[in-house]
């Protein structure tokens, strides 16, 4: 992964195409017909990294210099802060038509990831588990 510093302004503003615009313009779209029909849900998936910053030190790999070492991307807080901002915007924008907007904050999702990884991120978890 690239560090903040790195990441060249194409691959930001193609993160934020996706992960933020992405979710305006489905929103935009299917929320003027949920308020026209003045009734739907539109739920956004945010993360718990949305609201905590990530602890960078959870992706450090052993054996490798500081300046090699994986980050987690600086876009992916970026988006799903941008989501909590875009649901808390529409859920007061259609309030009035029946249009319900919400979002979720989920914390780590296991998917495969090594176990040295898995180990670290579980040992901060109160369940001492990824969700799965």
């Amino acid at each position: 992964m690239v560090a903040a510093r790195e990441l060249p302004l194409e691959a930001w503003e193609a993160d934020l195409a996706v992960g933020l615009t992405g979710a305006f313009l489905c929103s935009k779209v299917i929320g003027a017909e949920m308020a026209h029909r003045n009734k739907g849900v539109i739920l956004n998936i945010a993360s718990d990294l949305a609201v905590i910053a990530p602890d960078q030190r959870l992706y450090m790999r052993d054996g490798l210099p500081r300046d090699q070492q994986p980050a987690k991307p600086v876009t992916y807080s970026v988006v799903k802060t941008g989501l909590l901002g875009l649901t808390r915007y529409l859920a007061t924008y259609w309030a009035d038509r029946g249009v319900r907007v919400n979002a979720i904050s989920p914390g780590g999702v296991y998917d495969g990831q090594p176990d040295d990884f898995v180990s670290r991120l579980s040992a901060l978890i109160p369940l001492a588990r990824m969700a799965a």
